[in-house]
């Protein structure tokens, strides 16, 4: 949080009742943290973002979703009314490590990861199954 109030981005949090009573091994937790600080990263590096969202929600019995949402390029270039940004990061475009590095950490944990434009702006988006859930 100070890293992104230093960069001028405000996080604000959006926890569900029933995720936040979720406990996950501590390896897996290792990797949804990590992959959470490269998306926040990403943030603070590419976005020109002033908000992000950090949410966190449980899906039924079975999955628990983590979505890390920007306000930034996308976002600020629909309000002009143009589609995309005249000027995408090579990084965005073409997956730098970090985000080869999430999917690997996604893979590991069973999970699907998802990175793109959403309604708000930009979203990294981890869905994975709840421990215990039985696998489908």
């Amino acid at each position: 949080e100070p890293s992104l109030r230093a960069a001028g981005v405000r996080l604000v949090w959006q926890l569900d009742d029933a995720a936040s009573e979720v406990e996950l091994p501590a390896a897996e937790t290792l990797h949804v943290l990590r992959i959470v600080r490269e998306a926040l990263t990403n943030v603070i590096k590419h976005a020109h973002a002033t908000v992000v969202w950090l949410r966190l929600e449980a899906r039924g019995t079975q999955r628990l979703a983590l979505a890390v949402v920007d306000n930034g390029l996308q976002q600020r270039m629909s309000e002009a009314q143009v589609d995309m940004p005249l000027f995408v990061p090579p990084s965005i475009v073409h997956g730098g490590r970090g985000l080869a590095n999430m999917q690997r950490r996604a893979t590991a944990l069973s999970a699907r990861l998802d990175s793109g434009p959403h309604p708000e702006g930009w979203a990294v988006t981890l869905e994975l199954p709840l421990p215990g859930a039985a696998a489908g």
